[in-house]
């Protein structure tokens, strides 16, 4: 992950030097922003120390459409009794559009 992000680093700085030299080439800029992106993006798959990305699953919150955007983790303790479900009790605040990383067995 070290060398993509110093490989990243180091194509940031080149573009940085030819924009410094007066050229105004957009597609260096939109390229530089999506430089930026990646950089943190990797950055922060280092910082969860997320290692392969086949053994991760990325799934988007969906609009329910029930009115109310939140969602809650609940343990079911494998019942359909809700009496016996358990709520998390920290404080997680997700909403639709909200993305979990799950990771497969």
């Amino acid at each position: 992950m070290n060398a993509a992000i110093n490989y990243l680093e180091q194509r940031k700085e080149e573009i940085k030097s030819e924009l410094k030299t007066g050229n105004k080439n957009e597609k260096l800029l939109v390229e530089l922003k999506e430089i930026n992106n990646s950089i943190n993006w990797l950055r922060k798959v280092n910082e969860l120390k997320l290692k392969n990305v086949e053994k991760y699953e990325i799934v988007e919150l969906p609009d329910m459409n029930t009115g109310w955007p939140f969602y809650r983790i609940m343990n079911d303790c494998e019942t359909d009794d809700r009496n016996y479900w358990i709520e998390l009790n920290i404080p997680v605040e997700m909403c639709m559009g909200d993305i979990l990383i799950i990771s497969k067995p």
